[in-house]
């Protein structure tokens, strides 16, 4: 039935088109997380939780 409903379907430029986009975003992401100097914003952020608890918590009991 699958093959059926694939042999009929007359879109296939539209399937490219969503394969395009998806790459185009998931390789701009990937970008985004790898640029330069990004290390010290993700290295700021992976601290945040350690600093909430330290405000929460002043003499660490």
């Amino acid at each position: 039935m699958i093959q059926r409903v694939l042999a009929s379907y007359h879109l296939q430029g539209l399937t490219c088109v969503g394969l395009l986009l998806f790459l185009t975003v998931f390789v701009a992401a990937l970008g985004w997380v790898f640029r330069r100097g990004s290390g010290t914003f993700y290295g700021k952020l992976q601290e945040l939780p350690l600093r909430d608890l330290e405000t929460l918590n002043p003499g660490g009991r």
